[in-house]
């Protein structure tokens, strides 16, 4: 397997992301035919979506490798993922969730966010580094956008939905990728992940009190979103990189 992430890197990131998304099928679908509750199903599906890029980070001792480090570098680059975190709720304000709803969907996105980061911006960060930094940001950014396409076959989005989650999802791995390799920390990013997403839940445009979805979002108020983000990911990426391979700054 080592062999395959350091000469096909692209492929092994491709396979995990299917191995996480085929993990998700072989849960659902049986528990559906036995009756397990919905909300258990996604539970247990992001568990193992977290389980998954963990596994591969300790089998190869990646932790410092993958962001899992107490300090954090030039913590001016969480700038612009922390300004844009209330997005949705600036757009639309909030909608009412019963508290124990609320208490669920926030396990739920923070499981999200760690699963994620820990892929994405962890593992798959680590794997591409050796190959160059825009390497590093951009194959992972693909294969996170990829990811999403299980919101339509799994996860009962519509199309137009979809499509929206999928482009967004891929101007914000960009940003992502970019802040992950010049404050080599992970937890922040994992943190703010979260919140982006519960204010999502919050505003009603995820989770089951939605009343709108992705696609509602004006598009003049996504291309300000997709271009303040562009434009922070070429300016960090001009910057030296604060992440590392075999614990070693590479910048």
């Amino acid at each position: 397997m080592k062999n395959l992430m350091e000469k096909r890197p692209f492929w092994f990131g491709l396979i995990v992301t299917v191995i996480i998304f085929v993990s998700g099928i072989l849960v659902v679908a049986p528990g559906r035919i036995i009756g397990i509750p919905q909300e258990t199903l996604i539970m247990i599906v992001l568990v193992v979506a977290v389980l998954i890029p963990f596994g591969f980070i300790w089998r190869y001792g990646w932790w410092e490798d993958a962001g899992f480090v107490s300090t954090t570098q030039n913590v001016y680059a969480l700038a612009v993922p922390v300004l844009v975190m209330p997005f949705a709720i600036m757009l639309f304000g909030t909608v009412a969730n019963e508290a124990p709803v609320a208490v669920y969907w926030l396990v739920a996105v923070f499981l999200t966010g760690l699963g994620e980061e820990a892929l994405s911006r962890g593992l798959l960060v680590r794997v591409f580094l050796p190959h160059g930094k825009w390497k590093a940001v951009i194959y992972p950014t693909l294969l996170f956008g990829i990811s999403h396409i299980s919101q339509f076959f799994g996860g009962g989005m519509g199309l137009a939905d979809t499509l929206a989650v999928i482009v967004n999802a891929l101007v914000f791995a960009l940003l992502y990728g970019a802040v992950r390799l010049r404050i080599n920390n992970i937890w922040p990013l994992i943190i703010v992940h979260t919140t982006w997403d519960l204010f999502f839940v919050l505003a009603g445009v995820a989770g089951p009190n939605a009343v709108r979805g992705l696609s509602d979002i004006p598009l003049p108020a996504f291309l300000v979103l997709w271009v303040v983000e562009i434009a922070a990911t070429f300016y960090l990426m001009n910057k030296p990189l604060a992440a590392t391979i075999d614990g070693k700054p590479v910048g």
